[in-house]
């Protein structure tokens, strides 16, 4: 279900960035499009590869401290390095240790 929150996010931003595309100076366009493209097509397969599962309100509460500590550790560390990602190991060192989804406490 946070999964399924993540997705509906990458889809407005997307959708918000297609809409802005035609703000974008004529002699830009072809640039936005192209990266719109390029990204969509690449982040589209994983969107739509989880399966969307909204559960219940007494369910997402139960996970949603979890959820909010480890948004709030993620923006540190993009923070920390100024959103600067160009490695794979920059992408290790905002991830940390452990994988992000895992849960540390029984429900």
């Amino acid at each position: 279900m946070t999964c399924t929150t993540y997705c509906e996010k990458i889809e407005d931003i997307f959708d918000a960035m297609i809409h802005l595309a035609h703000e974008v100076l004529p002699e830009n366009r072809r640039e936005v499009n192209s990266y719109i493209d390029t990204v969509w097509g690449r982040v589209t397969v994983f969107v739509r590869s989880i399966a969307w599962e909204c559960g219940t309100e007494d369910l997402k509460s139960k996970f949603q401290s979890y959820v909010d500590a480890e948004e709030a550790r993620l923006r540190k560390n993009f923070e920390d390095i100024k959103y600067d990602i160009d490695s794979w190991e920059m992408v290790r060192l905002v991830a940390g240790e452990g994988r992000t989804e895992t849960v540390t406490t029984t429900v």
